[in-house]
This record gives C-alpha cells, structure tokens and sequence, in this order.
C-alpha cells in the first residue's frame, strides 16, 4: 500500500526537469613541431636562436611568432539613381471592308476606329542612399607556422579563444608571410599578411542582445519594402 502511494512521486520527479551545467570548450590538440638541431660546429656565429647572435625570428614549422592586427579604416559611399520614361501609343483602324464607316456615329460617346487605342504612360524614379562605416581593432595574437612553401614562404595560423562567465570571444589570424617581414622582435603586422584571413567573433549574452529577434527578422522577410 505504501509503495502505491509512493509511486505517482516518483514519475514526478522522473518528470522533473534540472537545468543542464554550461560544458567547458574542448581544449584543441597540439601536434608536435619542430625541426631537428643541426649539428654544432663550431663556430661563435652560431645561428641557433637560443644563443648569442642567433636568429629569433620564426623560420621552420613549428615555430611561434606574433601577429599585430591594427585596423583604423572609415569608409563613405554615397549614391544618387534618378530616371524617367515616357511611352506613347496609337492603334487606328482608317478602312477595314467598309467596317469603319459603318460603325461610325454609332459607338457611344462619339468614339470611333481612327484611333482606336491612344495610349501614354510617363515613369519617374529617384532614389539615394549613404553609407558611412568605421572599423577600428586592435589586437595582438600568436601564430604557428603549419607549413614552410618552396620558395620559403611561410603559412601561419593562430587561433584564441577568451571566455568570461557566459561571453567568449574568439580571435583568429592566417595567411602567408615572407620571412623578411618579420621583425627582429619577431612580430608581423596584418597588412603583410598575404591572403589574410582576420576575424574576431563574440558569443553569449551579449551577442544575443544586440541580435535582431526573430519577430523583426520575419516582418523584414514578410514586409521588404
């Protein structure tokens, strides 16, 4: 009896809903680069980058070097569309087996075959639009070399991910850069990025706040003009 009485409890808190824990971002697998440590010489011109007169830049895959992104652009478009269209048409019937003549006098209103259709139409449009953009990010970020091309240019990739609370925010930078672009502090900056892909995208609350709802984004779809 009292397991009877139980059991309508447990499908409820079978039924009972807990909220789901926020899963942590999966931490991206790193591969291990690097090329192999040529044989000492000899020599105080040591050019390992880990001794004196070494050179710091990245050269081999595997290597790590900075990428400076500085973006400072403004942008004005502005356009004017103005046009005008006149048509005129006429259609008459002057001899047709006698058929105007007998129909004249007789079609209300005084019409009659000579013209039979006169036709004018006149269309005018204008329109104007401007657009004004400003663009401005800063940001520095670290990059692999994932490939070294034959003529010894060099394919960096890099990637970051910063996550606050429920807000991430995900940097990225790639492309081709040769290495005499590099400088000594071993950075490049994005307008020697050949190819360059730069992106900086947000998730979380904020993004969905400022998201036009599915409300405005349907009446938009519904209502285009």
């Amino acid at each position: 009896m009292t397991a009877r009485r139980f059991l309508p409890l447990a499908l409820l808190a079978a039924c009972a809903s807990t909220p789901e824990p926020v899963p942590e971002p999966p931490v991206p697998e790193r591969g291990v680069h690097g090329a192999a440590v040529p044989p000492a010489v000899g020599s105080l011109w040591n050019q390992d980058p880990q001794s004196l007169f070494g050179n710091r830049r990245a050269r081999e895959v595997g290597d790590i070097l900075t990428v400076i992104v500085e973006i400072d652009e403004e942008a004005e478009i502005m356009g004017e569309l103005e046009t005008a269209r006149t048509s005129q048409r006429s259609l008459g019937i002057r001899s047709l087996f006698g058929g105007p003549e007998a129909v004249a006098g007789q079609l209300p209103g005084g019409a009659g075959l000579d013209p039979a259709i006169d036709l004018d139409s006149a269309q005018a449009r204008s329109g104007g639009g401007s657009l004004r953009r400003e663009d401005r990010v800063t940001l520095r970020l670290a990059a692999r070399v994932i490939e070294r091309l034959p003529n010894g240019d060099l394919v960096i990739d890099g990637h970051q991910s910063v996550r606050v609370n429920y807000e991430e925010r995900t940097l990225r930078a790639a492309g081709i850069v040769r290495p005499e672009d590099i400088s000594r502090s071993n950075t490049v900056t994005h307008d020697k990025i050949a190819e360059a892909q730069i992106g900086y995208v947000g998730r979380g609350v904020i993004d969905r706040s400022i998201r036009p709802r599915l409300g405005d984004r349907l009446l938009d779809a519904l209502t285009p003009f």
